[in-house]
């Protein structure tokens, strides 16, 4: 492909699937305006100067407590965890693969990158990964992209078969990069501070437009290293939602009727006091004793909140509603609290464990493509079947959870080495080759201790 050739291809993308991008970049903007940055008041609807203001942010609430559940932390190390199941049929093979991703996980930070991620996925309404390979280190280098920026086209299957983000350089911080030589050019013809890049993929080439400066490359591997991750999205289409989206009234109605309520103490909390009389009450004051002149049928009474109950449980009731709908009850919120079984506290979570199984469908496909494509750098270009293994939501009780393991292996239900596996031990194949090898030991020395016990020493 010329140069002419591949600039009109990405041109002809970019003009095409800008608008879809640029709606995106609006609704981004406006939920992490209105959760993140908390600013849900607007000009018109601001309250006079001097009247309160309050922003309770309820969706904030909302993002934090799935964001907790999505990936779940180990409750005996606190470490936020991704492992994988290889699904192959030879065991050194299957070993060989599992630690290749699992030390790409750790050598790339993917922990942090995912709750970056996750943030978008939430508030925004799509998460992404990009991890091409790293022409130097032959490895996958996996970058947390900003949805906003990223340019899709999908075939009719639903595959993503063309992708661009665009993003600016540094003269100065990049200058050696991976990608040097086309950035010294382009910088050596730009008198501008910054060098607008251009990054495309297809199944068959990637593009980098720097400026004038053109870099085409064969897509060797034939997969594009990206993962598109919507939350929530529409049938047939590929835009997700934000969690805020269907709260955001909810959580204006409850800033509105709570800053009034609030407004409302504020006025009665000094005394005001009410005279019913026909006298004319300019010329009404207390005696010596403190007490008012009035007549037989007057009356006088302190002013004083009477709508203070109905306004709560209007206020509450919304509340309940923003719960409701996010499926975040009582035992999420740690209200309840009571020594009971996994099998109920699974019941108590069930509603929002449903919702978090539904969003983590779109994570699976993506940990699925992320790690065919470390593999596939690796190991050669084909096909491999993964699947990424999470922490558990729920806190388990771990006496619990060994008896009920124990049970299962004393009935052949799982093997020793998918026993060792349940109970948390990353490399489950090497935790029994070592009990296996301490188990002979162990018989070696019991057997020695019995043969001295044959002789009577007097």
């Amino acid at each position: 492909m010329k140069n002419e050739e591949a600039k009109k291809l990405v041109n002809n993308f970019i003009q095409k699937t800008e608008q879809i991008r640029k709606n995106r970049e609006i609704y981004f903007n406006e939920f992490n305006k209105f959760i993140k940055d908390g600013d849900q008041w607007t000009n018109t609807e601001e309250p006079d100067e001097g009247k309160i203001k309050l922003t309770l942010n309820n969706a904030e609430d909302v993002i934090n407590t799935y964001k907790a559940k999505m990936f779940p932390r180990n409750q005996k190390s606190g470490t936020m965890k991704i492992g994988v199941t290889i699904f192959e049929k030879d065991e050194t093979t299957k070993e060989k693969y599992k630690n290749e991703i699992i030390e790409t996980y750790d050598e790339e930070k993917i922990s942090k990158k995912i709750l970056e991620q996750v943030e978008n996925f939430l508030v925004g309404g799509a998460a992404c990964f990009y991890y091409p390979q790293n022409p130097i280190t032959k490895k996958a280098k996996i970058i947390s992209l900003d949805p906003r920026f990223i340019n899709l086209n999908f075939d009719e299957y639903g595959e993503i078969n063309q992708f661009a983000f665009i993003d600016f350089i540094d003269k100065e911080k990049n200058a050696n990069n991976w990608l040097n030589n086309l950035i010294n050019r382009a910088i050596k013809k730009s008198d501008q501070r910054e060098i607008k890049r251009i990054t495309y993929w297809d199944k068959n080439y990637q593009i980098i437009i720097a400026e004038e400066e053109i870099e085409i490359k064969e897509n060797k591997n034939k997969l594009i290293p990206f993962s598109w991750i919507p939350n929530s999205p529409k049938a047939h289409t590929h835009e997700g939602y934000s969690e805020g989206y269907n709260i955001k009234k909810l959580d204006k109605e409850i800033n509105f009727r709570t800053s009034d309520f609030g407004g409302r103490i504020k006025e009665n909390t000094t005394p005001n006091l009410a005279i019913y009389t026909d006298k004319d009450t300019d010329n009404i004051s207390r005696d010596e004793r403190g007490i008012l002149p009035l007549g037989q049928d007057d009356k006088a009474e302190f002013l004083k909140l009477t709508e203070n109950k109905e306004v709560l449980e209007y206020i509450n009731e919304i509340k309940k509603t923003i719960r409701d709908k996010k499926a975040i009850n009582s035992a999420t919120t740690g209200e309840i609290k009571s020594n009971v079984s996994g099998l109920t506290m699974a019941y108590y979570f069930s509603p929002l464990l449903d919702r978090i199984g539904l969003k983590r469908i779109y994570w699976v496909e993506a940990f699925k493509e992320l790690n065919n494509a470390i593999l596939n750098y690796k190991f050669g270009h084909k096909y491999y079947r993964t699947e990424p293994v999470f922490e558990s939501v729920l806190v388990s009780d771990e006496s619990t959870k060994i008896d009920n393991t124990i049970k299962r292996l004393n009935n052949n239900l799982v093997s020793h080495t998918e026993a060792i596996n349940e109970l948390g031990e990353e490399n489950a194949e090497k935790k029994f080759k070592e009990i296996l090898i301490e188990k002979e030991k162990i018989k070696e020395i019991e057997n020695k201790q019995k043969e001295e016990e044959q002789y009577i020493t007097i």
